[in-house]
């Protein structure tokens, strides 16, 4: 199965490397900083571009496929696929520019409550 895995990432980057601005070094880079990473957070501005940026797509799917906590910083009123909304661990939502700081905080708060707790256990 491992193998099956690796073909299928090899072809992809066959098909990215064919993309304006892409590099297999790129998706390497990409893929080495997701396997590290215990969850997802999407910070997402506006729904202009986001869901079509290839980066987001692929950490997105990345994150599905190996069941890693996505959570989401969004702008009121982005048009969000309810599919993505439902996967998500957590969404918070904010008005004005001003407000993203203050969203972000909120969001991780628990999730570094949570952190701490299991580091505490182990300790």
């Amino acid at each position: 199965m491992a193998d099956d895995k690796k073909d299928s990432w090899a072809d992809f980057e066959d098909q990215l490397e064919r993309m304006p601005g892409w590099s297999r070094k790129d998706l390497r880079e990409l893929q080495d900083k997701m396997k590290q990473s215990a969850m997802f957070l999407g910070l997402i501005p506006d729904d202009e571009g986001y869901f079509n940026d290839i980066r987001m797509v692929l950490q997105i799917g990345y994150a599905v496929l190996h069941d890693k906590p996505m959570y989401f910083v969004v702008k009121q009123g982005t048009k969000m696929p309810e599919t993505l909304r439902k996967l998500a661990s957590g969404i918070e939502e904010f008005k004005a520019p001003d407000d993203f700081e203050f969203a972000v905080k909120k969001l991780m708060k628990p999730i570094l409550e949570h952190e701490k707790e299991e580091k505490d256990k182990h300790a």
